[in-house]
């Protein structure tokens, strides 16, 4: 029992293994030397594209709890640590301790935080090391005690590996103290894990969550009906962003930083390697919800074959007429900033995005730790975007977007030099006080700080100079950009989780999207990163404001049988529902209109880098004939 509610849990698994596809025809080389339609598919065959992955499990805060969780009575005063905790459970050691008031201060940890150093070899090595099985071990937070926590359990789980892939790259700009700045593309190895034996008759009692990165990384999302905990590292306890007022027992040189929430938890953490992250094979995803007895369960909409929306599967995935060579999003065209830059093709029907640190965030996370996090948030953010469906009745079922993935992810880094937090403290003040020595002078964000309006301006620039002069293999064109910052930003005085929108007079602005990695109000980062998307297409909050005749027009919706909001809803929504009949912000249309509409090539902008606008119709027609530049947008002839 929960304050009082019976709890009912589902647990979601499905198989996403590659069916049987066509071979590719001759032409199916994603080369893209041939525009003209010579050697292009004359019939291809059409699907309702791409691999959406399990369908979304819940996630967010219940609206309906306003009781506590649990009445604790007066809880201490809060103390310093005076030393390390000590526990061991299942053949292993875990050290624990509270932070100290002086590391509250520095590093924005509360009394809910703890520093944890974990078994190397039977955690860290295993999942950095992508082995097929693992353990975790990670301390419950007692809610009865204050600061410091003392003598606590330790929840142990068995995992799994789901999958792990090589496929997607990585671009880490480092500004070194002394030289100059560097770009480097690496492709490390990242490794999805779930609760092992976890199905739909044998539900975990404690969820988990983990991806692994092979340069040591580490990022877990975990908890049940009392908790939910995230868990990020591993850190140095010399030369890292940290410098610990109390250092672990000798033997222990690294530690994570662990947050938990107590809160009435809808949780859920689910994903798959298709569902969100290119080149992840097909695997089972699961999600843990809480759910409504009475709800009737349906099944998701209909999922094309793993392998379908690639460029070279014979297929005409979006369907627009045109397939594999002969698509646009399959063949190098114009970027429409004046260049055509050499990249590999490899979806044509999806929606291709890329995430990227900026300074501040990725110098305190230290290296290999970021890739880890931001494909967390990939995988709640495309979880959420890949299973927003009409509702019955009112729309036809074939209604859907493309899949949602993380082509590339990138991170501007400075690395520790000498002292500890040096790079941490230098990347603070060049982002946000313009104080930048050496090699961060050249930092396209310099003294930004937390004004997401310039970051969201300079978005598109900093993708552009992350992929300059790289290798075509290395090199995909997205249609949505966005930075990943460690503060909330401000707008006309507010605080802001994240920034954008669809700009019909700044073209240039379009698909890009700012969002702070700091989670709130019992939204993750990854729901934030979905409304901040849905925003990109023209989508509106959902937040009852608007009331015409009395009538409200954009009032939110609930997920069925739950109390979770849908994601158009500021602040504390995280489900894929929305007001189809809410006006969007493109004037005259609706939510559901907008949402119809986000197939198109050139919605919310065509696949590329910076966008300026077409000048004239041969630019609009390099792997795509027929299409011509109207009104400095390339359209489908003829122009409207």
């Amino acid at each position: 029992m929960a304050n009082g509610k019976q709890t009912h849990w589902l647990l979601v698994a499905t198989s996403l293994g590659v069916a049987g596809c066509p071979a590719p025809g001759p032409s199916s080389t994603g080369s893209g030397a041939d525009v003209t339609g010579e050697f292009c598919d004359t019939e291809p065959q059409v699907t309702n594209g791409g691999d959406h992955g399990a369908p979304w499990g819940g996630g967010g805060a219940d609206e309906t709890g306003d009781e506590p969780l649990l009445d604790v009575g007066v809880l201490p005063a809060e103390q310093d640590p005076t030393a390390w905790q000590t526990a061991t459970q299942g053949g292993a050691t875990v050290r624990y301790r509270s932070p100290t008031a002086n590391e509250m201060s520095q590093y924005g940890w509360t009394s809910e935080h703890l520093l944890v150093v974990l078994p190397t070899t039977l955690f860290t090595t295993k999942v950095t090391g992508a082995q097929s099985t693992a353990t975790a071990y990670l301390p419950r937070h007692d809610l009865s005690q204050s600061r410091p926590q003392l003598g606590l359990d330790i929840e142990v789980v068995a995992l799994t590996r789901q999958w792990s892939t090589t496929a997607m790259p990585y671009y880490e700009r480092t500004y070194p103290v002394s030289g100059s700045a560097t770009t480097r593309v690496l492709h490390p190895r990242l490794a999805f894990y779930l609760p092992t034996g976890a199905s739909t008759s044998n539900p975990p009692n404690y969820f988990v969550s983990l991806v692994a990165s092979s340069r040591g990384g580490i990022e877990v999302v975990a908890g049940d009906e009392w908790e939910r905990v995230s868990l990020r590292g591993p850190f140095k306890t010399t030369n890292g962003p940290f410098a610990l007022d109390l250092l672990p027992p000798s033997g222990g040189t690294t530690f994570y930083v662990q947050k938990t929430e107590h809160e009435d938890w809808l949780f859920a953490m689910s994903g798959t390697g298709s569902t969100g992250i290119d080149g992840g094979p097909g695997g089972p995803g699961l999600s843990l919800i809480e759910i409504d007895p009475s709800l009737e369960l349906t099944a998701p909409g209909p999922v094309a074959e793993a392998a379908a929306g690639r460029c070279a599967d014979n297929f005409d995935n979006d369907p627009d007429g045109f397939a594999d060579d002969c698509d646009y999003n399959c063949v190098p065209h114009n970027d429409f900033g004046g260049a055509i830059r050499p990249h590999t093709a490899t979806w044509e029907y999806s929606k291709d995005y890329v995430l990227m640190g900026d300074l501040e965030f990725c110098s305190c996370e230290a290296p290999g730790i970021a890739e880890a996090t931001l494909t967390m948030f990939a995988l709640d953010a495309s979880q959420i975007l890949n299973n927003v469906q009409p509702p019955a009745g009112d729309y036809p079922m074939e209604v859907r977007a493309p899949p949602f993935r993380v082509l590339v992810e990138g991170c501007l880094y400075r690395p520790p030099g000498g002292a500890p937090e040096v790079s941490c403290e230098q990347a603070r003040d060049c982002h946000s006080d313009n104080t930048c020595p050496g090699s961060l002078a050249s930092y396209p964000l310099r003294g930004y700080d937390n004004n997401y309006s310039s970051m969201r301006a300079a978005t598109w620039d900093v993708f552009d100079s992350l992929v300059a002069g790289k290798p075509a293999a290395d090199v995909h064109p997205a249609h949505i950009a966005g930075l990943i910052t460690t503060e909330y930003g401000f707008l006309n005085g507010d605080s802001i989780k994240g920034l954008s929108d669809f700009q019909t007079d700044e073209p240039h602005l379009n698909g890009a999207f700012v969002a702070s990695a700091l989670p709130n109000a019992g939204i993750t980062v990854g729901a934030t990163i979905a409304h901040e998307i849905g925003h990109t297409f023209g989508l509106a909050h959902e937040d009852s404001t608007v009331v015409v005749e009395e009538e409200v027009l954009n009032a939110p919706v609930f997920y069925p049988g739950t109390q979770v909001w849908g994601f158009m809803k500021p602040g504390n929504g995280a489900a894929p529902v929305m007001n189809w009949d809410a006006p969007s912000r493109i004037g005259g249309l609706t939510q559901g209109d907008v949402w119809q509409a986000v197939p198109s090539k050139f919605f919310p902008r065509a696949s590329g880098f910076k966008f300026t606008g077409c000048a004239n119709d041969g630019e609009c027609q390099t792997g795509h004939p027929g299409l011509l530049c109207c009104a400095g947008q390339c359209e489908v002839a003829p122009c409207n």
